[in-house]
């Protein structure tokens, strides 16, 4: 899971945004190549549960109401430490 993170902190990760920029600089040999050797973190590689904490986390941070039984016990205590994480990990401004 922290490895899925430090990616996504480090602007390491490859999503739609970065491949539809490779997609307008490269031709499909180039691509195949660039993709293959690239050190970026593919979306789709983003383990599942990762994906779920990091989605819930995002509806907590807007505000939406979640109920305490959305998540077991394990599963709570995961999403505090995706947030301990982000938030001592994450770059000041």
């Amino acid at each position: 899971m922290q490895e899925d993170l430090r990616a996504i902190l480090k602007g390491e990760l490859c999503d739609e945004r970065e491949m539809d920029k490779c997609l307008e600089e490269m031709d499909e040999v180039q691509l195949a190549w660039a993709c293959e050797n690239c050190p970026k973190k593919k979306s789709e590689e983003i383990h599942d549960y990762t994906r779920k904490l990091l989605n819930i986390r995002t509806l907590q941070k807007a505000g939406f109401p979640l109920d305490a039984e959305i998540l077991n016990y394990d599963e709570w205590l995961d999403l505090g430490k995706v947030n301990q994480w982000l938030e001592t990990q994450a770059p000041s401004t």
